[in-house]
């Protein structure tokens, strides 16, 4: 029992530290042999398989950053996985299960199997913080965006004011390392809420793609185009695609067709006003009245009867991959010198195939 113990003991120090390569190499060996030697009796002999398991896996991937919770290691005592939440950016999500040597490159893996997505290469988990909460209808700032060669760099506001509907607070997405451990994310959240002075910061993992392919247009699996598709409508809807209002128009009766697909007299339904106001960026809203944006959103969605809601959601990604900065990934540039005052306050950049 208590040798056991000694290498559930060392099960835990490998998974939360690495030795030197000299001495970890040597010990390797030791447990390869000792592997051998424990061929009748398999309790002890998994016991060193899980502990040489995880020095490889921190050799691999490095330290942890955190001490491994009190949680984890009675889990690992009991034989038993954590769980945790990994959100979509339609507001649905996932439990995950992770131990104490869990990477993000694991749990993506193990996501993607749930959710029945074969290729996920592009997709990643994300560190999703709520920074500020912003009333509806609240001023956030006004900017211009620039296009640099082939890339662009844009606040959140295009012209005028900015309204962030159903996305009303300011978000920032961190892309996590492949390699960084799980345990170390839910802890730095953890301390981060408790040492924070200003409000409760909200923080949550999100599955989301990294990058937009040239290739992506040939894959037709069902999930691959529905994240894809929640991604762009996501990123258009709080104001990172400006356009204009033609394109305005088409974007909104192809995503209403999208959810509701055809429906006879939309426009007699109660829910059409809020349909036709949901998905239209609010900054664009607000550049002409709410009768025409109705009126000529379901002349256009008549036009489309004939397409499924697949179709349309495909109709939506070309317009905006068409875009000089379309199918991009946003990020909110931390720091910035601009001893001249151009740039507003907040400030994103985004990346795409282009550049």
């Amino acid at each position: 029992a208590s040798l056991c113990k000694t290498w559930q003991l060392l099960y835990l120090c490998a998974s939360a530290m690495c030795p030197g390569t000299e001495l970890a190499s040597t010990f390797l060996e030791y447990m390869h042999e000792v592997v051998k030697a424990l061929e009748n009796d398999s309790e002890m002999q998994a016991a060193v398989l899980t502990a040489r398991k995880s020095l490889e896996h921190s050799m691999k991937n490095g330290p942890r950053c955190s001490i491994p919770s009190e949680e984890e290691i009675e889990a690992v005592l009991v034989g038993r996985k954590l769980k945790t939440v990994v959100f979509f950016l339609d507001g649905t999500y996932e439990d995950i299960t992770y131990d104490i040597t869990t990477n993000v490159g694991e749990a993506v893996q193990e996501l993607a199997g749930i959710i029945k997505l074969s290729d996920y290469t592009t997709f990643g988990l994300f560190e999703c913080q709520k920074t500020a909460e912003v009333p509806k209808g609240g001023k956030i700032g006004v900017g211009k965006f620039m296009v640099w060669g082939n890339a662009i760099v844009t606040p959140l506001s295009v012209t005028g004011n900015v309204f962030l509907d159903r996305f009303a607070a300011v978000k920032e997405y961190i892309s996590l390392d492949a390699n960084k451990n799980v345990g170390d994310i839910l802890a730095e959240f953890k301390a981060a809420k408790e040492c924070s002075k200003a409000g409760k910061p909200q923080f949550k993992l999100v599955f989301k793609k990294c990058l937009f392919r040239d290739t992506d247009d040939s894959i037709t699996e069902p999930m691959f185009m529905k994240l894809s598709y929640v991604q762009s409508q996501y990123d258009y809807l709080i104001g990172n695609y400006p356009v204009g209002r033609d394109d305005g128009v088409q974007l909104a009766a192809l995503q209403i067709f999208a959810e509701v697909g055809c429906v006879e007299n939309l426009e007699s339904s109660l829910d059409f006003s809020a349909l036709v106001e949901r998905n239209i960026p609010r900054q664009l809203a607000s550049s002409r009245a709410k009768k025409e944006w109705e009126a000529d959103v379901i002349a256009h969605y008549r036009t489309i009867a004939h397409l499924s809601k697949d179709e349309a959601k495909k109709q939506a990604l070309h317009i905006l991959c068409a875009l000089p900065y379309g199918n991009s990934i946003f990020y909110c540039v931390r720091k910035m010198e601009d001893p001249i005052g151009f740039l507003s306050g907040r400030v994103i950049i985004a990346i795409n195939k282009r550049g």
